[in-house]
């Protein structure tokens, strides 16, 4: 594109050109100072006359509407936008904060910068939350340009990430009708070659940028692929944690990806999380629908877990539930059974032929018997219980004659799976239990049992 100012050109009486940032497809990025303010800004201008593409201009009014909704301190704020005609043209402007600095392309190309692990490591987290940022804002923002030319390493050592021009709100297709792809070939994911993005795709164009910083002087374009996926392996040096968690960033698959930059993140930070073999969802967690309105097609129901048990397993593609019905048949009903049927006899014995105040009086007495005992034996008669486990949360949902209760634990958290005695009644019970690094008490689950296993 055409280079419109040259250093000491003053645009819109305002800004004082110092020299070129930067020409990309939508734009020509200019130094300039605000000669009001003193600020120094990153000028972006277009000229209608020599656009070859009509795309140009609408990647340019968007990136201008989608920064200034955004505010992040790693984010370049917007300053402002504006348009000046001349005799034979119309020049737009972008006027954004200006980052100092250099992109981490200028640094492993033409600076010999080549990061280890830890410094690659350090780059991801930054940009995990700058995508957190702008995958959970209100709508929803996919990049879809993360590449090495878009993040800025600040003298301080921050990253900022820059040009919002291939930016898409969330479930909103944004491609010309000619099926114009946008983004860097290099660094797609293969659903944005059809024009489709997810917050998954910006998850792989992290990955095939933080490639480029491991690989050093080659390229991600040099690496041999596999079925389609980039193979790394031999080419960098790194541990088999952080190779893995790469790994699943580059899926060409974007269900077998992470699917949300928290979860990424967390895997990252705890690289135990990355053993399940099961993509994770998005963020939020959806509501146990299934107990109430049958389970929906995704989910495959496993045979009971013992031969003669009613305990169920559902498996979908990224958790899994285990439901558990009334008991009704174990011995701690037989007991209360009995202590029923005793209170009963009792009251019957001291009311003669009252039998109703009778029957009134014991289920009190039953009821608070239970409320004294944290009602656990009431649960296992009637209690409906289910357990999901995703690599977000752990959750117990339970219904007992149509009260429900939903309690939820960290899944990174999970320490193990065990069996929970309770001693503060008449007589121990045992029952299964999640427990988690942490001071919470554990969550147990199913059907309380005086037998120890």
């Amino acid at each position: 594109m055409l280079s419109l100012y040259s250093p000491g050109a003053l645009v819109g009486n305002r800004y004082t050109v110092q020299g070129k940032l930067g020409q990309g497809a939508v734009g020509t990025t200019y130094a300039a100072v605000d000669i009001h303010t003193q600020q120094a800004v990153a000028l972006k201008a277009v000229s209608l006359k020599h656009l070859q593409d009509w795309k140009v201009l609408e990647m340019f009014e968007r990136e201008a509407q989608t920064l200034a909704q955004l505010s992040h301190p790693c984010i370049p704020q917007y300053l402002g936008c504006f348009y000046i005609d001349t005799p034979c043209d119309r020049h737009f402007y972008l006027v954004q904060e200006r980052i100092f600095g250099h992109s981490l392309e200028t640094l492993i190309r033409n600076q010999g910068w080549w990061p280890d692990e830890a410094h690659v490591q350090a780059i991801a987290l930054q940009v995990l939350k700058i995508l957190d940022y702008l995958h959970s804002h209100q709508p929803p923002v996919i990049h879809r340009d993360i590449k090495p030319h878009n993040l800025i390493r600040t003298h301080e050592g921050e990253i900022v990430l820059v040009d919002f021009g291939a930016v898409q709100e969330a479930f909103r297709h944004t491609l010309s009708r000619g099926g114009t792809f946008i983004g860097t070939l290099d660094y797609m994911p293969p659903e944005q070659f059809r024009g489709e993005a997810t917050f998954a795709s910006d998850l792989y164009s992290l990955g095939v940028t933080l490639l480029d910083l491991l690989t050093g002087p080659s390229t991600v374009a040099e690496l041999p692929t596999k079925r389609l996926k980039l193979d790394f392996h031999e080419a960098v040096n790194i541990s088999t944690s952080f190779a893995t968690w790469l790994d699943r960033l580059i899926e060409p698959t974007a269900e077998d990806r992470f699917q949300s930059s928290q979860t990424a993140k967390r895997a990252l930070l705890k690289p135990s999380t990355l053993t399940y073999q099961t993509p994770p969802p998005q963020s939020g967690l959806a509501p146990f629908d299934a107990i109430e309105s049958g389970y929906p097609s995704e989910y495959r129901e496993e045979p009971p877990l013992l031969l003669g048990s009613r305990i169920q397993l559902y498996k979908a593609n990224n958790h899994f539930e285990i439901v558990i019905p009334p008991a009704w048949d174990t011995d701690i009903q037989l007991i209360f059974c009995f202590i029923l049927i005793g209170f009963l006899c009792l009251f019957g014995a001291f009311f003669g032929s009252a039998i109703v105040p009778s029957v009134i009086l014991a289920i009190f007495c039953l009821i608070l018997f239970s409320a004294v005992d944290e009602c656990r034996f009431l649960w296992s008669i009637a209690g409906y219980f289910a357990l999901r486990i995703d690599s977000d949360n752990c959750q117990i949902y339970w219904c007992w004659l149509g009260l429900e209760h939903t309690i939820y634990r960290e899944t990174g958290k999970l320490f193990k799976a065990g069996i929970e005695q309770d001693g503060s009644s008449w007589f121990s019970a045992y029952a299964c239990a999640l427990f988690f690094n942490s001071r919470r008490s554990p969550l147990v689950f199913g059907t309380w049992s005086l037998v120890s296993p």
